[in-house]
Order: structure tokens, then C-alpha cells, then sequence
């Protein structure tokens, strides 16, 4: 078997002496394997130096302003979208309200004609009586101190979560704090420039 091509001779035998031979008797060179025509090389993107971190800053710093100006852009179409929905949607409240009310007012003042069926269906849609269950809280603490004498912390609803800044203020004096700890040292910071991000996002 040959590979004329890239060992210029019989397999085992190549020129190039950067690599041994593949499982189909073609030479590997430089960490690519050749195949069917195909190189596939592996691109170091790590940055050296510091002059190409400077770059590499600038890219992400352009990025950044291109984010933030289609952002704003974004943000101010939509702001004035949602003003005008606002305005839209209060006029037909304002003729909507209105009709609710007297449709409301038919039906509390004739339950009769809503028990069998409860309700009347039209090609608009229904009106009528329906079932209705709603909890009045006249005084949520003396319920929520009850609830808890019996207990009954299923009917609590309750959201508990540590303020950090507090407890790292705990761990700073030096107080035994269980279940945290601080961690210090140096950590890799990117800022963009807030100048240009501000810049970009100022609308025309």
C-alpha cells in the first residue's frame, strides 16, 4: 500500500518524519491527519502577549457598544410601542367598562334566569351564574400568628435567603459564620469603557 502523495512511498517509509503513519497507511504531520482530501487543524486562539490582550480588549469593547446600541435602539421602539398600547387599550376600557357593568348589574338582578343552565350561551360567548369561592383576609397577622400556634406553615408562604453584603460583613469581623466562607485573591476583571458604552447609547 502507497502514499504517494504524502509519504512519497510505500507506508511505513515517509519523507516527512513529523509523525507515524495512520490506520489507512497515510502519514500524520504536524498534529493534522489527512483524509479523503480533508485537513483538519486545531487553531490556538490563546492571546501571548499583551499587546494582542490590547486587541483583544478593543474587540470586546466594540462589541460591547454594538450591544448596547442596538439595546437602546431596541428599548426605545418598544417604550414606544407600550405608550402607545397603554393609549390604545384605555379607550376600549373606557366603552368596555361600561358594558361589564350593566351586563353584571342583568344578571345579579335576575338569578332566575341563570339556574338551569346556570349560564347563556350566545355566538358571542356566555353570561350567567357560576360557582365561586373567594377567601376575605380582614387581618392577615392575627391569621399568619394563628397558622403558626397550630402549625400549619403549609399555609405560609415563606422566602428566606442570606443578604451577602451582611454576611460577608459578619465573616470580616471575624464572627463564626456556619455554612460560608470567604473567598479572597486576585480575580481576572474585563471592563469595557463605560464612556463608549454610553456614547453608543445615546439615540439620534
Amino acid at each position: 500500500m502507497h502514499c504517494r502523495k504524502h509519504c512519497g512511498g510505500r507506508t511505513g517509509k515517509p519523507e516527512d518524519r513529523s509523525g507515524p503513519a495512520d490506520a489507512r497507511g497515510h502519514c500524520r504531520t504536524g498534529g493534522a491527519v489527512r483524509r479523503k482530501g480533508s485537513m483538519k487543524r486545531i487553531d490556538d486562539q490563546r492571546i501571548a502577549t499583551a499587546e494582542e490582550a490590547d486587541q483583544v480588549m478593543a474587540q470586546i469593547n466594540t462589541r460591547e457598544a454594538r450591544k448596547a446600541k442596538i439595546t437602546a435602539v431596541a428599548e426605545s421602539k418598544i417604550a414606544t410601542i407600550k405608550s402607545q398600547l397603554v393609549k390604545d387599550l384605555a379607550r376600549y376600557d373606557e366603552d368596555l367598562q361600561p358594558l361589564y357593568e350593566r351586563m353584571k348589574t342583568f344578571i345579579n338582578a335576575n338569578p332566575g334566569l341563570f339556574q338551569r343552565p346556570k349560564k347563556r350561551k350566545t355566538p358571542a360567548g356566555e353570561y350567567g351564574l357560576q360557582a365561586a369561592t373567594e377567601l376575605i383576609i380582614s387581618n392577615e397577622e392575627d391569621l399568619i400568628a394563628w397558622l403558626k400556634k397550630e402549625e400549619l406553615t403549609d399555609c405560609i408562604k415563606v422566602t428566606e435567603a442570606p443578604i451577602k453584603k451582611e454576611v460577608t460583613k459578619l465573616l470580616k469581623n471575624k464572627q463564626q459564620v456556619p455554612g460560608c466562607t470567604l473567598k479572597t485573591g486576585d480575580t481576572a476583571v474585563i471592563k469595557p469603557d463605560p464612556d463608549t458604552i454610553r456614547y453608543a447609547k445615546e439615540i439620534d
